[in-house]
């Protein structure tokens, strides 16, 4: 599965370069493309909503350039649902 919210995010470099292009212009592009057209689920996101956090503001500027710290995975790595660190909110009430 792959997820997240692509506004926070700049665009890759060209459009023929991005996994939905119908005209791959790379080799790893056609591979990404590939796997990119295996996904057979899309959730889409309707309302846009920011990072109001400043330690989590911080974390997506240096994501952008790659530029992520030790602290910053650190932080990271509490989102994923298989790390005993993780808190897995309960899907079945209010807001989800």
């Amino acid at each position: 599965m792959i997820l997240g919210d692509f506004h926070q995010f700049p665009p890759v470099a060209s459009q023929n370069r991005v996994l939905y292009s119908q005209r791959p212009s790379t080799t790893n592009c056609k591979l990404g493309r590939n796997i990119y057209m295996q996904f057979n689920i899309v959730i889409k996101l309707h309302r846009q909503i920011h990072i109001t956090d400043s330690t989590w503001t911080e974390i997506l500027d240096r994501a952008r350039i790659g530029g992520c710290t030790v602290d910053d995975l650190r932080e990271i790595h509490q989102l994923v649902l298989t790390s005993n660190d993780c808190h897995i909110p309960d899907f079945t009430i209010s807001p989800w």
